[in-house]
């Protein structure tokens, strides 16, 4: 790695670990690899039992100052969300960028989104295609798609009404950024970066800065994604639940969004409590119906009160 440069923006690239000791080695070497010079590398250990912490420290006492090894007071398990959030507040990079640490980035990460922001002082975030790789499956998948990151081009919002994601390993964002519009959420245990994301893009100020390279490489496996492990019913609570808190957000500091946001997600997340309704109905949990009713009367009671959800609820109801 070359000596860090005054000249280039720093990137600050913050790695949440928990208990993954046999990826770092590969991780780091990822990062090294852009050659950008003027990175910053942040490993937040979580509270580790595999050795990872150790590691970490080793890898930072032999690459100098450009690579710090971090921790929660008295070595504590904080989450996901916390984790990240202690590398932001600790960063000191003009942009930030994350990376899980099984995962890894392609040489070429950092060149086109450095680019774009630096060209354009409006903009604060930019994401990039990732490839997706699952245990057992031979061809990797690009996500989001070309089709998704050509809708979403010229309006972010349109995101919340598709079926692919951006992914954490694809965005570089300002770091001021933010600082004005809130971290991760360490109350949601799952889609916190869904959450952020979502906020980001009512602001408006994300965009693609091209389509056609994957600038990093995620991996699937039995010890990897939080989504992974979950039923299609705590899967779609989880996902109402960061499009419920993004929305409250929007609500509370209307004028940092586009003014079209909150009903923009109003009416996301009334179709995503029918869409519930109908799934949930299908999988016979009672428990779900009732936790989803519980919320959408709190929250947005004109999502029950429509044809679709009457008919879905009366359809559990025989069923019970």
């Amino acid at each position: 790695m070359s000596p860090i440069s005054t000249s280039d923006p720093r990137v600050s690239v913050i790695v949440p670990v928990f208990n993954r000791r046999q990826f770092l080695t590969r991780c780091l070497a990822s990062i090294e690899a852009t050659r950008h010079p003027n990175l910053e590398v942040l490993f937040v250990d979580d509270g580790s039992g595999d050795g990872s912490w150790e590691l970490i420290q080793q890898l930072a006492l032999a690459r100098g100052e450009w690579v710090r090894a971090l921790c929660h007071p008295g070595h504590h398990n904080r989450g996901i969300s916390a984790s990240r959030n202690l590398g932001i507040a600790e960063a000191t990079g003009r942009y930030i960028a994350f990376l899980d640490s099984d995962d890894e980035y392609h040489p070429h990460r950092f060149d086109q989104c450095l680019r774009t922001l630096t060209g354009d002082p409006g903009l604060q975030a930019v994401y990039e295609p990732v490839l997706i790789k699952r245990d057992g499956h031979q061809s990797p998948l690009s996500s989001p798609s070309a089709a998704t990151i050509r809708r979403c081009q010229n309006a972010p919002l349109d995101w919340l009404f598709c079926d692919d994601w951006w992914h954490t390993s694809g965005i570089t964002l300002r770091r001021d950024f933010l600082t004005r519009y809130g971290s991760f959420r360490p109350d949601l245990p799952v889609a916190e970066d869904t959450e952020l994301w979502m906020r980001i893009a009512a602001s408006g100020a994300i965009q693609c800065c091209q389509q056609e390279q994957p600038v990093a490489t995620v991996h699937r496996h039995q010890q990897g994604h939080s989504w992974d492990g979950y039923s299609a019913a705590k899967s779609t609570r989880f996902y109402r639940k960061a499009l419920l808190a993004a929305l409250v957000s929007i609500r509370k500091d209307p004028q940092l969004y586009d003014p079209g946001a909150a009903e923009a997600f109003r009416r996301r997340y009334q179709k995503a409590v029918e869409d519930d309704l109908s799934l949930l109905s299908r999988l016979h949990s009672a428990k779900e119906v009732a936790r989803l009713v519980l919320e959408a009367s709190a929250q947005q009671p004109e999502a029950l009160w429509n044809r679709r959800s009457l008919g879905n609820l009366l359809s559990w109801r025989r069923w019970r």
